[in-house]
This record gives structure tokens, C-alpha cells and sequence, in this order.
């Protein structure tokens, strides 16, 4: 890669990780959790026992930490977009040259014949 990326393109990037990283840790916390209520003494399941509340709220956490993690997937395709438009705008503004002339043009009057 030639161009370095810029500092909202690191920004975008970072958002990203942390988004799925944290996302990724609240889902394996809520994993923990359930493998935790299955060797737990197992009670009569009634709506108000504490087990059916804990694994109500590991769901939730679950569900929480799945949608970070797309949100976080969904960051990073859009900062790859974002990467390749401005690459493509950057790569547009440059001449195919790279703005340096090739040499004498055969259209001056004083070019050697």
C-alpha cells in the first residue's frame, strides 16, 4: 500500500474492533453464564426461580453481544468503502503520469527533428 491511512480511516477501523471484541466478550460472558446454570442444582423451573431469571438476562446478554459484533462487522465494511472511495477520488485527482511530462513534445517549435 503507497498511501498511508488516514486518522478518521484508523478511527473507523478501531470502532470496529471494538465494537466486535466488545461484542465477542459479552456473548462468551453470557456463554459462561448458561454452561454455569446447567451444573447448578436443578430446582422445580417455575417463572420465578432464579435459574429461568439468570439464563432470561444470559439470553439477553447473548443477543446483546451478537448484534455488537454485526454492528461492528457492519463499521468495518463501511470503512472499507469509505477506504476505496477515497482511494479511488485520490487516485482520480493524480495524473496517469504522475504529473511529470515524458520528455520534449514533437509540437515545439524548438524539438529537434
Amino acid at each position: 500500500m503507497t498511501n498511508r491511512p488516514s486518522a478518521a480511516a484508523r478511527l473507523w477501523d478501531a470502532a470496529a474492533l471494538a465494537l466486535v471484541a466488545g461484542g465477542a466478550a459479552l456473548y462468551l460472558s453470557a456463554h459462561t453464564g448458561m454452561k454455569g446454570i446447567l451444573v447448578s442444582q436443578v430446582h422445580l423451573a417455575t417463572v420465578e426461580a432464579p435459574n429461568i431469571t439468570r439464563w432470561v438476562h444470559y439470553r439477553t446478554m447473548s443477543n446483546l453481544g451478537l448484534a455488537l459484533i454485526l454492528a461492528g462487522v457492519g463499521v468495518g465494511i463501511a470503512a472499507y468503502y469509505r477506504s476505496q472511495r477515497s482511494r479511488a477520488q485520490g487516485a482520480a485527482a493524480v495524473p496517469a503520469g504522475g504529473g511529470l511530462p515524458d520528455g520534449p513534445s514533437h509540437d515545439t517549435p524548438n524539438a529537434p527533428q
